[in-house]
């Protein structure tokens, strides 16, 4: 399995779904905690511009 050999992983993360089938931010973070990695912030993230609600972020976690 290619994760247990990162130390750092970047995941271009959802929290609105855009196509189906897609896994979202609650998902990825659930999956990457139980693989031993925590959520330490982000890179970049895009708003709505109308709601101004985060649509996708470029996630960060570290492998504790």
């Amino acid at each position: 399995h290619i994760l247990s050999q990162a130390d750092i992983i970047l995941v271009d993360n959802s929290f609105v779904t855009l196509y189906e089938g897609q896994a979202l931010f609650g998902e990825i973070h659930n999956l990457l905690r139980d693989l031993g990695f925590s959520y330490r912030g982000r890179s970049e993230t895009h708003y709505n511009n109308r709601t101004k609600e985060p649509i996708y972020e470029d996630s960060v976690f570290i492998k504790d």
